[in-house]
């Protein structure tokens, strides 16, 4: 996710959980260098915490590559590339740049919004109603997810999941 604020996909449940815990402290540093360093998905990462908050239950590592699957295409042939673009605009000093980044940042968000929906549809055919809220869940989840994407994290790259875990369990616990 390249913002804290967009409201794309205002209304379903995914999408504003991610809101409030892409905006929480540490939450969007991490989600970012696991994405950067690491290439892990912020959607699925995100995906992770709000099934396990949710009470949609912990996924298999092959309910994660679907739900991978689902949106792979999407984040290559449109997420990224915007997410390109708007980082070579950056470098850019003339307030023209600034402007069109700034534009490019909100088709950005709406890409994700759409990620997150498609991940929405694939978590509700997944059949699997809500039961309970359980946190250790959103970590299967999420330490199965990573174990696929990128066998080797390194210290750094736990510390990172750790602390978005931590925003996740006190997210649900409101």
């Amino acid at each position: 996710m390249a913002g804290p604020k967009h409201d794309g996909a205002a209304g379903t449940g995914f999408w504003e959980f991610s809101l409030k815990l892409y905006g929480r402290p540490k939450v969007a540093p991490a989600c970012l260098r696991l994405q950067d360093r690491h290439r892990l998905d912020v959607n699925l990462i995100l995906l992770c915490c709000y099934a396990g908050c949710a009470g949609y239950g912990a996924f298999t590592a092959a309910e994660l590559r679907r739900a991978d699957r689902a949106i792979s295409a999407w984040r290559r042939q449109v997420v990224e590339p915007l997410r390109a673009a708007r980082r070579a605009l950056k470098s850019q000093p003339l307030r023209r740049a600034d402007a069109l980044r700034r534009r490019v940042l909100a088709a950005e968000l709406e890409g994700e919004a759409v990620a997150q929906a498609l991940l929405e549809r694939w978590l509700k055919a997944r059949g699997r109603r809500p039961t309970g809220i359980a946190a250790e869940d959103s970590a299967a989840s999420l330490a199965r997810y990573a174990l696929f994407a990128r066998p080797r994290l390194g210290r750094s790259g736990r510390a990172d999941l750790d602390a978005i875990l931590a925003a996740a369990a006190s997210l649900a616990a409101r």
